[in-house]
């Protein structure tokens, strides 16, 4: 689903999904009753604010050259503009299958 998705497991939340290029389409409370769209925005901006609380947030400044991995499933992870005619950037993006990876370690 496209938006804002909260994920369980053990009874727990583990894994939260903003998708803010499709943070204008909320048709995913289209059928929910007042209460439950007020309780909805209640956490989202509750959410939000601990997101942009700069106390849980993390800016490293990469030296040319640096390898970063993220898993997606993990970290929310952004970036800061980029000044165009502060210098060159290249920014590449890959996507590795975790369970394809885990096969190639154990089994390999």
């Amino acid at each position: 689903s496209s938006g804002i998705n909260a994920e369980y497991g053990s009874g727990s939340l583990y894994r939260v999904r903003d998708l803010f290029f499709a943070r204008d389409n909320y048709r995913m409370m289209a059928d929910l009753s007042l209460g439950e769209r007020k309780a909805w925005w209640d956490a989202y901006l509750y959410f939000r604010k601990q997101v942009d609380d700069e106390a849980h947030q993390l800016e490293v400044k990469l030296d040319g050259g640096t390898l970063v991995l993220i898993d997606n499933w993990r970290i929310l992870h952004g970036r800061k503009a980029f000044a165009a005619n502060s210098g060159q950037r290249l920014m590449e993006v890959g996507y590795g299958d975790w369970n394809h990876m885990q096969s190639r370690i154990l089994y390999s």
